[in-house]
């Protein structure tokens, strides 16, 4: 079968990915004016791209309108006089209906797909019809191909697909500003809300949506750093613990976890929230280490936790970084940064094929975090050249600012870190704030109100019971 997409945007990639993904033979052109979108294209799903409709359309034995409402007229002028009377259309347009469809294209051979976002995650709801002689084998196609996005249903009525699109599509984005605007106006609403199951009656189940495994939406929290999926988790877990899906019950189960995978003291920390976008939680480097080790060393959930942590200079927030590592991929970690303050902490192979769990954070700082990224290389080197080129892009650097990235890096390598006293927090007021359990500190020079910065940095070897008897750095 050869599909010809009018339109490379997103559904047009999630129909192509959903194609890929079972497995169905099919010969895809994609008609998309933007180069950078059909190079992406290109390199993604291995398809081929043109800037010419024409082309796209020349052979296909589906035509998929992937374009926005608005442009049908013009496309539709484009279209028609190419259209072969033995090609199929099929339309993913939003309220765009087959009769009008039919008379600005005047063809007799339509397919209406309603599609849904979720669909870029193989997790959506599509509702579609046909009209005209529209042969059997391309109905089969497209109901396989829709499988490939999610949930299909295939519907006689026309209507019902309209129906489904204020369901499951565009219609509850226009509900929610209609919800907004009466918040926004001061309009009391009078009455109750009811509540309970729908009735079973035999009806048509129009919208159906589940989440992707918990595995998958760990690792897409933890590689992109999608704080609103952390935050779901944490009130799923609270959920799962006690069937209350709200912040105290998912903040207590956070804790109990704590309490029995690593045996930390709910009473040394505080938490806040579930995605650590809050100064009001409080953790140590030791506390952060010892929670990857133990995360790492459990047999339930080490190996989905190290597949979900970012690799250094591969993929996820460290794709751009730690290029310069001497061997690529040994590093596994989490970033985390906010005004002032940035941490690294996850797992690390060392030459001698030793894993280490580490924990690096860094606060009381003004300004950007660059200078002092060049601190988050555990087990490797910056080259002179690359000092070179980093002191010319950020320009000169005084005694207000530390010292040099690769200066520091190498010191740090050399186990050149002193052993200071811990404070107590109350006492802790040079920029560190970590309490009695930060226990490896380096001066790094004074900030431009001429207070002390500070990174804390502590490793914890994995495979043994007591990790804090075995610090590292």
């Amino acid at each position: 079968m050869q599909l010809g997409f009018i339109g490379g945007g997103v559904m047009t990639a999630a129909i192509i990915a959903g194609i890929r993904n079972a497995s169905i033979k099919a010969d895809i052109v994609v008609g998309e004016p933007v180069q950078e979108r059909r190079d992406a294209l290109i390199e993604r799903y291995m398809v081929a791209a043109t800037a010419q409709n024409a082309e796209a359309v020349d052979g296909a034995d589906i035509v998929v309108l992937a374009v926005k409402p608005q442009q049908l007229e013009a496309m539709a002028a484009e279209l028609a006089p190419l259209l072969a009377a033995d090609q199929t259309v099929l339309s993913i347009m939003a309220g765009v209906k087959i009769h009008s469809l039919g008379l600005k294209l005047n063809h007799g051979r339509i397919i209406r797909v309603m599609p849904n976002t979720p669909a870029q995650v193989g997790r959506g709801m599509s509702v579609w019809t046909a009209w005209g002689d529209v042969p059997q084998g391309v109905i089969e196609f497209t109901g396989r191909m829709l499988d490939g996005m999610g949930e299909q249903i295939y519907l006689e009525d026309e209507k019902l697909v309209d129906m489904a699109t204020a369901l499951s599509a565009s219609g509850p984005a226009y509900v929610f500003t209609f919800i907004e605007s009466l918040a926004d106006a001061g309009v009391d609403l009078v009455g109750g809300v009811r509540s309970g199951l729908a009735p079973d009656s035999g009806g048509i189940t129009l919208a159906w949506s589940e989440s992707a495994p918990v595995d998958v939406l760990v690792r897409h929290f933890l590689k992109r750093t999608d704080n609103l999926y952390g935050e779901s988790l944490v009130k799923q877990m609270g959920y799962v613990w006690s069937g209350r899906g709200t912040w105290p019950a998912g903040l207590s189960a956070v804790r109990r976890s704590l309490s029995a995978m690593v045996g930390i003291d709910s009473t040394t920390y505080r938490l806040a929230d579930g995605s650590g976008l809050s100064r009001y939680s409080e953790f140590s480097p030791r506390m952060l280490a010892t929670v990857v080790a133990g995360a790492y060393a459990s047999f339930e959930i080490g190996p989905e936790f190290a597949a979900a942590l970012p690799i250094g200079g591969t993929d996820g927030t460290l794709s751009g970084r730690m290029g310069v590592l001497e061997v690529p991929g040994c590093v596994r970690a989490k970033t985390g940064t906010m005004s002032g303050v940035t941490c690294l902490a996850g797992l690390v192979e060392t030459e001698d094929g030793e894993r280490l769990a580490f924990a690096l954070m860094m606060n009381g700082f003004i300004g950007s975090a660059r200078p002092l990224q060049a601190l988050r290389q555990p087990a490797t080197q910056v080259p002179a050249e690359r000092d070179d080129r980093l002191a010319h892009r950020r320009g000169r650097r005084d005694a207000r600012s530390g010292p040099e990235p690769g200066a520091e890096v190498q010191h740090l390598r050399d186990g050149g870190l002193r052993r200071r006293r811990p404070r107590r927090r109350s006492q802790s007021r040079d920029g560190l704030g970590f309490g009695r359990r930060a226990s490896e500190v380096q001066g790094l020079g004074r900030d431009r109100r001429g207070r002390p910065l500070h990174a804390v940095r502590v490793s914890l070897k994995i495979g043994n019971q007591d990790f804090n008897d075995h610090v590292r750095c």
